[in-house]
C-alpha cells in the first residue's frame, strides 16, 4: 500500500478512536482504497512471480485481510452501540442490514417461542421459495432461526411474538 493510503487509515483509526462517531461512508472509503491498491498489487505480483517475491507479495495479502477485517470489525462495533453514523452508501447499508440482524436476535430470544430443534414460527410478508415449494404473504410457516432471522432483515417474514 502506498504511504497515503496508510496515513489515511491511521487518519481513520485515530479518528474511530478519539471521537464518539464514526462515519460509514469514510469506513467505506478506506475499504474502497485498500481495494484498488490490492489489485494494482496483484498484478504486480502476477507479473513478479517468478522473481522470488512469494513472501512480499504473501505478506501483503496478510495485511490487507487484517486491516480490512479490523475496519469492518470497527465500524460494527460502533454501529452496534449507536455510535456510527449510518449513512445511505454501500457500507451503511451493509451495516443496517447487519444490525437488523441483531435486533431480530435479541426479539427473537425475547418474544418469541424457540423450538427444541432451533426454529420458530414466522408469518410471511413477501413470497418467497423455499426448497420445492413457495411461501405465500399471509402463511404462517415454521423456518430454522438462521433462514428465519435473515428472511426477517430483508423484510420476507415477520418472526411471531408470542410474549
Amino acid at each position: 500500500m502506498s504511504v497515503e493510503v496508510y496515513e489515511r487509515l491511521k487518519k481513520i483509526f485515530e479518528e474511530c478512536i478519539e471521537n464518539e462517531k464514526i462515519e460509514s461512508k469514510e469506513i467505506y472509503a478506506a475499504i474502497e482504497t485498500i481495494n484498488r491498491e490490492a489489485l494494482i498489487m496483484k498484478a504486480w505480483c502476477l507479473e513478479n512471480a517468478s522473481k522470488g517475491f512469494e513472501k512480499l507479495c504473501n505478506d501483503y495479502e496478510v495485511s490487507k485481510s487484517s486491516i480490512t477485517r479490523i475496519l469492518i470489525q470497527l465500524a460494527l462495533s460502533k454501529a452496534v452501540i449507536g455510535q456510527a453514523n449510518i449513512g445511505e452508501d454501500e457500507a451503511g447499508l451493509i451495516l443496517k442490514n447487519v444490525l437488523k440482524v441483531i435486533e431480530g436476535f435479541w426479539s427473537l430470544t425475547q418474544k418469541s417461542l424457540l423450538l427444541i430443534d432451533r426454529g420458530t414460527l414466522c408469518r410471511v410478508l413477501k413470497p418467497f421459495q423455499a426448497r420445492y415449494t413457495i411461501a405465500s404473504p399471509g402463511y404462517v410457516t415454521y423456518l430454522p432461526l438462521s433462514t428465519a432471522l435473515h428472511l426477517s432483515a430483508i423484510g420476507f417474514v415477520e418472526i411471531i411474538e408470542v410474549f
